[in-house]
């Protein structure tokens, strides 16, 4: 059995584990199994270790743990490097990498609202690794959209969410188009 996991804290609620379920069965793949796995910041080191011994197949990373385990992980890849965080591992050959995400799912969840990122004007309110992101968002806009260059993107990292309604308010009254993705997830939700 292959096992893939999702580690951060709170996890309980993530809906990875049903996703990633349902498109192995979808998939025939009946010898892979993805968890939800709740992990402290404490506990970092076992998951690396875990990884590198072959015990867990490949993990995804979560709240609060994005650059915490940047920093232990064997081999950190594109942009990761760049942003010291990550929200993929990836085992091989006894190393573990680590990839980021966030810029490409912040920029697909702005497409698919319709966002047009040419010449666009962009705010991202986040906190952690998420956050770090916005750079990649901006490089992986401009690739999308065939090198015309977004206007500009603005990060804005903090954790609490305190100020965020007034912010994004402020920064929508100077924009034409203002769209709200959050992406924050509630343990309560």
């Amino acid at each position: 059995m292959s096992l893939f996991i999702v580690a951060g804290s709170p996890v309980s609620h993530s809906l990875s584990p049903a996703m990633h379920n349902a498109a192995f069965k979808a998939l025939g793949m009946d010898d892979h199994h993805y968890g939800a796995v709740q992990v402290g910041i404490g506990d970092v080191d076992s998951v690396v270790s875990m990884l590198r011994s072959g015990r867990i197949a490949g993990a995804n990373v979560t709240y609060p743990l994005k650059t915490v385990m940047a920093s232990r992980v064997d081999a950190l890849e594109g942009v990761a490097r760049e942003i010291e965080s990550v929200n993929t591992l990836v085992p091989h050959a006894g190393t573990v990498s680590g990839l980021s995400t966030d810029g490409d799912g912040c920029v697909r969840a702005l497409e698919s609202r319709g966002v047009s990122l040419e010449d666009a004007s962009i705010l991202l309110i986040g906190a952690g690794g998420a956050a770090r992101g916005g750079p990649d968002a901006r490089a992986v806009g401009n690739d999308r959209v065939g090198g015309t260059r977004m206007k500009e993107l603005v990060v804005i990292s903090g954790k609490g969410g305190t100020g965020k309604t007034s912010v994004i308010a402020s920064f929508a009254a100077l924009s034409r188009q203002a769209v709200l993705v959050d992406c924050d997830v509630d343990a309560a939700d």
